[in-house]
């Protein structure tokens, strides 16, 4: 298997890059645009894996503005959940999409193993090791529906936006993204 690219490497690209960068306006000087010429703030907040095979950008077909994009391992919303509080307060989101996929490494390998080396890799912090929350899990759907749940039972969300709060799975083997039925009775973990 061949290895990515080394720091270095992506500091050399990235110097490339300043050759020929446009300068990408501020927040103050996008905000003292004409009302016309504002660029569109994202209305959409997506988590979903980290997976290098899930790319929310792709796979959904979005453009810059159309989405704030958060990715962290599992796609699972607890590691989300304080940007998606700051980010709404300043963006206002109309929808969340939480998307989870199949042939997830948190499933197949579950928290036990990483609880496992941990404890191996620091004995004297058993502690917390058990009070970490870790992103694994075992059924599919349940996961999206425990994620969709905690946006929706928390009184810091606005109550529109938990409203608008779904859960989909993406299929790796068909592309396609399929939404997750609600459960009624999710106990969040």
């Amino acid at each position: 298997m061949a290895s990515g690219p080394s720091v270095e490497e992506l500091l050399q690209r990235n110097a490339e890059r300043v050759k020929t960068f446009q300068p990408i306006p501020s927040l103050s000087e996008i905000s003292n645009l004409p009302p016309n010429q504002r660029l569109p703030m994202p209305k959409i907040f997506i988590v979903s894996c980290c997976d290098n095979r899930v790319d929310p950008w792709d796979i959904l077909g979005l453009e810059k503005w159309d989405a704030v994009v958060t990715r962290g391992a599992a796609g699972r919303m607890a590691s989300q959940f304080s940007n998606l509080l700051f980010l709404d307060h300043v963006l206002n989101f109309t929808d969340v999409m939480i998307i989870h996929h199949t042939d997830c490494s948190a499933q197949l390998f579950g928290n036990d193993g990483v609880c496992q080396v941990l404890a191996e890799r620091a004995p004297d912090a058993s502690r917390e090791v058990e009070s970490l929350k870790l992103p694994g899990f075992e059924d599919l759907e349940r996961s999206v529906q425990e994620d969709v749940q905690l946006v929706k039972s928390s009184p810091l969300v606005r109550k529109e936006l938990a409203a608008r709060t779904k859960g989909f799975v993406y299929d790796l083997k068909t592309g396609e993204v399929k939404p997750v039925p609600e459960a009624s009775s999710v106990l969040v973990k």
